[in-house]
């Protein structure tokens, strides 16, 4: 399936700027995927409250390049497996909702 819909629009200097400072520090919703081996930026992925207490999205955006190879499968899983890893309250609320709801199958409490 592809989307192609990117909510915040294209980017220019600017607003680049503007999502990095952002997506910096303890409350980041985007974090950047860098292919292994050559370190290169490929896209970012997204994980954030929406529309309620109890609702979450999850999604990323790719470089068209790199669509259809498995690298936002590969992202989900790992974005999950470190925010278990962190001890943040507001994280963790997300992770054992998402649990609850979707059952990965791993679960460390």
């Amino acid at each position: 399936m592809k989307v192609g819909y990117i909510p915040e629009g294209t980017f220019n200097e600017k607003t680049v700027k503007e999502f990095i400072k952002e997506n910096i520090g303890d409350q980041s919703r985007n974090f950047p995927v860098v292919l292994k081996g050559s370190g290169n930026l490929i896209g970012h992925i997204v994980c954030h409250n929406y529309f309620g207490e109890h609702t979450y999205e999850i999604g990323w955006v790719f470089n068209p390049s790199f669509h259809n190879h498995g690298y936002a499968s590969e992202a989900a899983r790992r974005l999950f497996r470190e925010l278990y890893s962190l001890e943040n309250e507001w994280w963790m609320n997300i992770l054992r909702y998402f649990t609850i709801r979707v059952g990965p199958t791993v679960i460390n409490y």
